[in-house]
């Protein structure tokens, strides 16, 4: 038994199943004489129900959470380019991707006994911008064993990671093997070159710093804009879906009168015809009746031919 495989299992389980089965594995380091692995295993920290969903959402759908995430790639380039017509079918490509997941999230959730609340909800989704905002969270999403989610703001923003990972063992500082010696440094003059050196090292770090403050701008009105390209064409987008639906709207109102109209209609007919019905069965019986009393003088007719 060692740390990977520990880890490997516990955020496999489900959430309940977590803290029992790692104090069993510590219990089993412990009675192995492992007292490093028993107290790594006890360190290793219970996932929360977002980090947990994520985790499943990678063990059990891999192969859709891969595409989200090489999908980024894609997005980063579209937004350094400004390559707008781009850049609004991969984010729309990307919204279609994560809606699907928060759907599998759910599944997951709901077949585990969990309730899917809109927080959590909101935990996926931003788990998943993260992983597709930044190559490192990418990886970390992967490994299956977050446990916190990932906080992301903005398609590129920052990002809060806590994996779940193996405690590492970081090594103490070796002991001084003598008293500490401070010894000031030794003042000298500056000559005129190095000091135009200097002068000059500044002025160029000053130029850079610049430089690279410029470019962030830059980078951030290209962000601004197509974050506006893409505002602008989910408007037109949903204004023409609105139109649509209310010309869809009016038609089937209009459709629904033209049918209650035909429905009026059809009941004034089926009145008339109710009414000829029962006037023709009176008929009816009317016209039995004279015809059995025609037979009955027919007969009697006979009769009295015949006696005479």
């Amino acid at each position: 038994m060692d740390l990977e495989a520990v880890a490997q299992e516990l955020y496999a389980v489900p959430l309940e199943e977590f803290t029992p089965l790692r104090t069993q594995r510590e219990k089993e380091a412990r009675a192995a004489g492992d007292r490093e692995l028993a107290a790594q295993v006890k360190a290793l920290r219970k996932p929360a129900v977002g980090a947990w969903l994520a985790n499943q959402l990678v063990r059990r759908h891999r192969d859709e959470v891969e595409p989200l995430l090489e999908l980024g790639a894609s997005l980063r380039e579209a937004q350094a380019t400004l390559q707008g017509d781009e850049l609004r079918q991969l984010s729309a490509q990307r919204h279609r991707l994560v809606a699907a997941l928060v759907r599998r999230a759910g599944a997951i959730a709901a077949e585990s006994g969990m309730r899917m609340s809109a927080d959590t909800e909101r935990t996926i989704e931003q788990t998943l911008e993260a992983g597709l905002a930044d190559p490192a969270a990418a990886e970390e999403l992967l490994e299956a064993r977050l446990v916190a989610p990932l906080e992301y703001v903005g398609f590129r923003g920052a990002m809060t990671v806590q994996p779940a990972r193996a405690l590492r063992v970081v090594p103490s500082p070796e002991p001084s093997t003598g008293p500490a010696k401070s010894e000031a440094p030794q003042r000298t003059r500056e000559k005129p070159d190095e000091a135009a050196a200097r002068r000059a090292r500044r002025e160029e770090e000053r130029r850079e710093r610049e430089r690279r403050e410029r470019e962030e701008r830059e980078h951030a009105v290209r962000q601004a804009q197509a974050a506006l390209d893409e505002a602008r064409a989910a408007d037109e987008r949903t204004a023409a879906e609105e139109a649509a639906a209310q010309e869809r709207a009016r038609a089937h109102a209009e459709r629904l009168e033209e049918l209650r109209g035909e429905v009026v209609q059809a009941e004034e007919r089926a009145a008339i015809s109710r009414r000829h019905a029962a006037e023709a069965r009176e008929a009816h019986k009317r016209a039995a009746a004279d015809r059995r009393v025609a037979e009955r003088r027919l007969d009697a007719a006979k009769a009295r031919l015949s006696d005479s």
